[in-house]
């Protein structure tokens, strides 16, 4: 595992940078550093897949609307334009750096506003890369425009691309019939609506460009399979790492701002993946798996101060009994119903 290859100090060079959060079996990990100095030390096609949120680049002393507020939309040098041409710069070395480390099949999500993603797009194909889709984030409650001379901007584009050329046997992921599924038997669209991140993402603090974590889910569960490594060169919060915990993949995150990296190993330390007891129908442990995600986070949001992921593991874990009992009642009346519906059919 390329994580575990980190963490190895015989393995790679990268140990001797101490990550700033690493899980108890080493799969995940989190760099305090700059995506420019760990990214060239990362070995070639390790990775399955990235997910990042790249910086904008928009801080330039405009103004916009934060809970029912004037504020400025300046977010740090970190986020300030050096010119139309260096910042594409920019965008095109990380992603060649991306590209170096991704696997031939790989693939890679960007999400950006309408200040970046012409660059991203270009810099995508100027670094070979195949385009597959423009995922349009739709914000149903988005800040209303102060300044009354465009439209309300209420979208965000997620630009999703592949190493692997068009008739390669490299065959990238993608799992359609899981979108399907998920979208009530029919194609998923790539317009899709999120609200924005809730209260409980941002318990140990809140990124100013973070992104809903079901979200990031559903572009790792159509992009990738259990076990992959995911990266995301600017993890800002840890939104990436805490949804590819969620869906059992390893994560690779570097974010290079201290309060923003001290957020996201927070939030790492409290996300846990509770898999299903083997045995059940893939939708009765899919039902399982959201359930046990809701219980810890119910759990976590009914004291002020957060519990730790494995108080949570081990009070659902208690009543883990009492649930497979159930699931195994509603199974066995769901296929008597649909039994009895089938003779009468014939009938």
């Amino acid at each position: 595992m390329v994580t575990n290859q980190i963490l190895d100090q015989s393995a790679n060079p990268l140990s001797m940078q101490h990550p700033l959060w690493a899980s108890s079996d080493g799969a995940s990990v989190l760099y305090h550093s700059d995506a420019f100095d760990l990214l060239p030390q990362l070995p070639d096609e390790s990775v399955d897949c990235i997910w990042t949120d790249p910086p904008y680049k928009l801080s330039n002393d405009g103004i916009t609307c934060s809970a029912g507020k004037m504020v400025s939309v300046n977010k740090g040098k970190w986020d300030e334009s050096e010119g139309i041409d260096a910042d594409h710069e920019f965008n095109l070395e990380w992603i060649s750096q991306c590209k170096r480390v991704l696997k031939p099949a790989g693939t890679i999500w960007i999400s950006g506003t309408l200040h970046i993603y012409p660059s991203i797009g270009m810099a995508l194909l100027q670094n070979g890369y195949r385009l597959l889709n423009d995922i349009i984030w739709e914000k149903p409650n988005p800040p209303p425009n102060l300044g009354c001379r465009t439209f309300t901007h209420s979208t965000e584009v997620i630009l999703w691309a592949t190493k692997a050329k068009k008739g390669s046997r490299h065959k990238y992921t993608f799992n359609y019939h899981d979108m399907k599924r998920e979208n009530g038997g029919k194609q998923m669209k790539t317009v899709w609506r999120f609200p924005a991140p809730s209260k409980s993402e941002k318990l140990f603090g809140k990124h100013p460009t973070q992104k809903p974590v079901a979200l990031i889910e559903r572009c790792l569960r159509a992009s990738t399979n259990v076990e992959d490594v995911v990266l995301d060169p600017f993890a800002g919060s840890g939104s990436t790492g805490v949804a590819a915990i969620r869906i059992n993949r390893r994560f690779l995150g570097v974010e290079s701002n201290s309060k923003y990296a001290d957020i996201a190993k927070q939030r790492l330390q409290q996300t846990v993946y509770l898999p299903p007891p083997p045995g059940f129908p893939r939708m009765v442990r899919i039902g399982m798996a959201r359930y046990t995600s809701a219980m810890v986070s119910h759990q976590r949001e009914r004291y002020w101060i957060p519990r730790t992921a494995e108080q949570c593991r081990r009070e659902i874990q208690a009543l883990a009994p009492l649930w497979s009992v159930w699931c195994c009642l509603l199974w066995r009346w769901v296929v008597i119903r649909w039994r009895e519906m089938s003779i009468s059919d014939c009938v």
